[in-house]
């Protein structure tokens, strides 16, 4: 036998300090001839650089070269970790072996880990504490892989788009990974549910008692888990374990059947042909047409579950941060508007979301998926259009509902002021293309809205 250690290293453009150790692999950042130059003399680069060590043993009979084929499992485990504690990227693609040799390497050192300039060291800690003590090591790093997979992939689609479904699917993959570890525990309460009012059932309402209650109980309680227990659907696996993490909410429900639409949509596929597409032009017809929320949400959702499965707080404020932005849901909106809560609200109230986080962009939301009608985002939106003023923010929030529900208006002056806030818009560049207004019809006829009215003003040339 012999030992072989292997230097990889890569430069780095961002804020980290590193020295630490996990599964016998150092991992250290700093210029590159000051880490490097220890095991090669003719490294000059100055640059800050990631240094990752390893060591093998192998056999008399194997080279040098072999050891990358024993080192790349823990190289991969390493690019997990690093991966998920900072959300950066890291991958043998940028990321070279300098130099292989025959012997050891020791040294001792003082444990650091910064990312912009934030410490890390504890939360580091007690991933090795949790990992010394977990059984399930394999599958941690399995998921840990998983996820750094999908953050591969939403940077390498943040300007080209390329890969925008095999993010969403990675990104699924991982809750789907995770609920394994809570099925048994669900099937188990689903168990003692049904044989809870099986008994509750025969016994106060039947009134059997004795060898005959625990007989009809038993044949009613193998009937029913033989119904239900098969037929668990992912959404419900999924809103099971959040509820055993604590972060379960109505709206993150809302959210979570939202997100298993858009994931059947792309693992299903079918025909996705479209006469039309808009800018940002994808290079392949889209699966999803309309994308309900930044691939932000998926990415901290996800981390926020392996961290609290594996029993770390790192991504709890994230969480809490995103989570504030997560969309009432269709009922909320409802009860508002049964209720007419918009009615006594200021413009700047209703943009602000005094009331359950509802403001008019909740309603162009609901309004563009067609869950609401125009109608009644125009009873709804009335008030806020008459008291409009030409500011950024209640001219972003309002400029789509503004546009549809002008086909549904004739003569008038609640006419003229959706007139009026289409040109503050145009003027001031305060509409979501931030290029030009027609690009906005583009996009509501895209998502299968007649747009008359709006397209006669850009051919009369009232707006452009």
């Amino acid at each position: 036998m012999k030992n072989v250690v292997s230097v990889y290293a890569r430069e780095i453009d961002f804020d980290l300090e590193l020295n630490i150790e996990f599964l016998g692999v150092r991992m250290i950042t700093g210029a590159g001839k000051e880490l490097l130059g220890k095991h090669n003399k003719e490294v000059a680069s100055d640059t800050p650089h990631l240094v990752i060590i390893l060591q093998n043993h192998l056999e008399v009979y194997e080279s040098v070269n072999d050891g990358a084929a024993y080192s790349r499992p823990k190289l991969l485990i390493a690019f997990g970790v690093l991966s998920f504690f900072t959300q950066e990227v890291f991958t043998p693609f940028e990321t070279i072996m300098c130099l292989s040799y025959v012997g050891d390497y020791t040294e001792e050192f003082e444990e650091r880990f910064l990312y912009e300039g934030v410490d890390l060291l504890k939360d580091f800690h007690d991933f090795k504490v949790s990992i010394d003590t977990n059984n399930d090591n394999e599958f941690i790093y399995s998921i840990l892989d998983r996820w750094r997979k999908g953050l591969y992939l939403e940077n390498e689609s943040a300007e080209n788009m390329l890969y925008d479904d095999e993010t969403l699917l990675s990104y699924f993959h991982i809750l789907e990974m995770l609920t394994t570890k809570y099925e048994d525990k669900q099937k188990s309460d689903i168990k003692i549910q049904i044989n809870e009012f099986s008994k509750s059932l025969y016994e106060e309402v039947f009134l059997f008692e004795g060898n005959h209650l625990n007989n009809e109980v038993n044949i009613k309680r193998r009937l029913l888990q033989g119904l239900i227990l098969p037929d668990l659907s992912v959404s419900s696996k999924i809103f099971y374990m959040f509820k055993e993490q604590g972060i379960l909410t109505y709206r993150l429900k809302s959210f979570i059947s939202e997100f298993v639409k858009d994931r059947n949509l792309v693992a299903h596929g079918g025909q996705v042909y479209q006469d039309r597409v808009i800018f940002p032009v994808p290079p392949f017809f889209p699966l999803i047409k309309n994308s309900k929320y930044p691939k932000e949400f998926y990415r901290i959702l996800t981390a926020k579950a392996i961290a609290t499965y594996i029993g770390l707080d790192i991504y709890s404020g994230e969480w809490e941060e995103v989570a504030k932005n997560i969309i009432p849901t269709l009922e909320e909106l409802k009860q508002f508007q049964n209720e007419g809560k918009y009615i006594a609200l200021t413009n700047k109230e209703f943009c602000a979301g005094k009331i359950n986080d509802i403001t008019p962009l909740v309603i162009s939301h609901y309004l563009i998926l067609k869950k609401i009608r125009p109608k009644e985002a125009l009873k709804i939106l009335t008030p806020f259009i008459y008291n409009y003023t030409a500011s950024e923010e209640e001219t972003f929030m309002i400029i789509w509902v503004v546009i549809i529900i002008l086909e549904i208006l004739d003569q008038g002056e609640l006419r003229e002021k959706c007139i009026e806030i289409i040109r503050v818009a145009e003027q001031n560049n305060w509409h979501p293309s931030f290029f030009k207004m027609r690009d906005e019809m583009y996009t509501l006829e895209y998502l299968g809205f007649e747009i008359k009215q709006f397209k006669e003003l850009i051919k009369t040339g009232v707006i452009r």
